[in-house]
């Protein structure tokens, strides 16, 4: 999995895409809804600009595809440290969303529920602080869809592996009252 991720994300390289996205979907496709939406935690601007790319946005777009969902821009990410280089006890700190203007016209409506993909969840808080974001917008559910979970560091000779695709249950909700299922 590291290797998929890694020329995904460094190279650019999308043989793994279609099965990471598949993966995915199957994984919420039995519990779809009308006016679900998938979007992306996008990379910073100067890392998309450097890599021509962001690898989130490629699979989000596939996983709705696959889906049969509208996939839309709703996030901006400001400028921070690379969130793979920090130790656990500062990642979040630099991690700043907001919503984009598109994702703005696209809250004119209520978004029940909305997927947010994104390539490896290493804490979970690049997913959290993006749906605390979507949540403040409206969205009353989040739901974060990850290609790959981060092993622990000091698991490296672990018999212990991490999933091959990683899927969070609700993030965040504005409705506390709601059953929180997994998906």
């Amino acid at each position: 999995m590291r290797d998929l991720i890694t020329k995904l994300k460094y190279s650019n390289c999308r043989t793994s895409v279609v099965f990471l996205a598949r993966t995915m979907a199957a994984l919420v496709a039995d519990h779809l809804e009308e006016g679900d939406l998938v979007t992306w935690a996008p990379t910073t601007p100067q890392r998309r600009r450097r890599r021509g790319f962001d690898q989130s946005e490629v699979l989000a777009r596939a996983v709705a595809r696959l889906l049969g969902l509208p996939c839309r821009h709703m996030l901006v990410r400001r400028a921070g440290p690379a969130q793979s280089r920090l130790p656990a006890r500062l990642r979040g700190e630099g991690i700043r969303f907001q919503v984009s203007l598109r994702g703005r016209l696209v809250l004119t409506s209520p978004i029940k529920r909305c997927f947010l993909v994104d390539d490896v969840v290493t804490s979970g808080l690049t997913a959290s602080s993006a749906a605390r974001v979507l949540a403040a917008a409206g969205v009353r559910e989040v739901h974060a869809l990850a290609a790959a979970r981060a092993r622990p560091r000091g698991l490296a000779n672990s018999p212990v592996r991490s999933a091959l695709v990683a899927c969070g249950s609700v993030v965040e909700s504005r409705s506390q009252s709601q059953a929180k299922r997994p998906t």
